[in-house]
């Protein structure tokens, strides 16, 4: 089994997940299904910026102030 990414490091799966999430920003109305995709993609690779970004303008969207904060707490302590 895959061995979670150490930080700076990147799966081969970040990549496809990243190209899927930008099809889907094109279909209207799969927000939640990018939201649920990224957030398992940031289980699965945790230091992952790129998911980190993305699911940062979906809280935005959605006006999910918990989860944008919360995100927003981990960008900073990445010196971001």
């Amino acid at each position: 089994m895959d061995e979670k990414p150490k930080q700076g490091e990147r799966k081969m799966a970040d990549d496809a997940l990243s190209i899927v999430n930008e099809l889907l920003k094109e279909v209207e109305g799969t927000m939640l299904l990018r939201r649920v995709l990224l957030e398992y993609g940031l289980e699965q690779s945790e230091y992952n910026f790129d998911f980190m970004l993305e699911l940062l303008k979906i809280y935005d969207e959605c006006g999910c102030s918990i989860a944008f904060n919360q995100m927003m707490i981990k960008l900073t302590q990445k010196g971001v």
